[in-house]
């Protein structure tokens, strides 16, 4: 049988006590990192960086919708002294008014720790809108030779603009436009291309075959819109389309 001094069974008791210290503070170390990094609490940075994300994620979805369209985005900063507690889940975020362009407002959450913020935020949408190609006086019936279509801002815009530019032509403007300006349509009316009482050249055409003759109009008309006419030659009443000033067509 294998026996030990008192004095090895000393020493080895003195052994096992050291390095059951070395472990201890071993654990209390793992023990200590890993609270710390669960207790570190959420900052703003975090909080920018998800909100930047997801604001982005929205806007190349709005950009499917709208292909023609630009936007930019500009977060209103945190105060960096600002502490939250510890977000263990992804941030939920909101955006409160359901607004994509101009100042708007998105909530930052945290579920487990019950906690938000509220951040603003600038959106600019630019789109292209139909401008006046030159300066045009009043009076002007529009044709696609006066217009064009330029990026602007619709932040800085009301509403009534043009986004394609055969929804303004035909129309007359009410008073001059400036070359470069947006045309609304407040500064447009739709003029009358054809009186009742005028007399009129009723075109009829097809593929192969074109005839021409003199017809009285029946009731005021504008640009392509249908109207009832008189055929002075054989005094039947037709309806035809009116084309440009004193003609009108009827389908074959």
């Amino acid at each position: 049988m294998f026996c030990l001094s008192a004095k090895s069974v000393k020493r080895w008791y003195h052994l096992v006590f050291l390095l059951s210290l070395g472990f201890a503070s071993v654990w209390a170390q793992a023990a200590n990192s890993i609270e710390m990094e669960i207790s570190t609490p959420t900052d703003s940075e975090r909080i920018l960086e998800e909100l930047n994300f997801f604001i982005k994620e929205a806007l190349e979805q709005k950009k499917q919708a709208y292909p023609e369209r630009e936007y930019n985005f500009k977060i209103s900063g945190l105060n960096s002294r600002l502490s939250f507690d510890p977000c263990l889940d992804r941030l939920t975020i909101n955006n409160q008014q359901d607004k994509w362009q101009g100042r708007t407002t998105f909530k930052v959450g945290c579920p487990n720790a019950s906690w938000s913020v509220y951040v603003s935020v600038y959106i600019q949408a630019l789109a292209p809108v139909v401008v006046a190609k030159r300066s045009l006086p009043k009076q002007t019936l529009l044709t696609e030779e006066h217009l064009a279509r330029r990026m602007q801002d619709l932040n800085r815009l009301r509403h009534g603009y043009f986004t394609q530019i055969a929804d303004a032509v035909g129309l007359k403007t009410r008073y001059p436009i400036g070359e470069g300006d947006v045309l609304k349509a407040v500064q447009l009316e739709r003029p009358l291309v054809v009186e009742k009482g005028d007399r009129v050249t009723i075109l009829a055409r097809n593929a192969l075959l074109e005839v021409k003759m003199k017809g009285e109009a029946l009731e005021d008309g504008y640009l392509n819109e249908q109207i009832q006419v008189k055929n002075l030659n054989s005094g039947r009443i037709i309806r035809a389309f009116i084309r440009s000033p004193g003609v009108v067509e009827v389908i074959l």
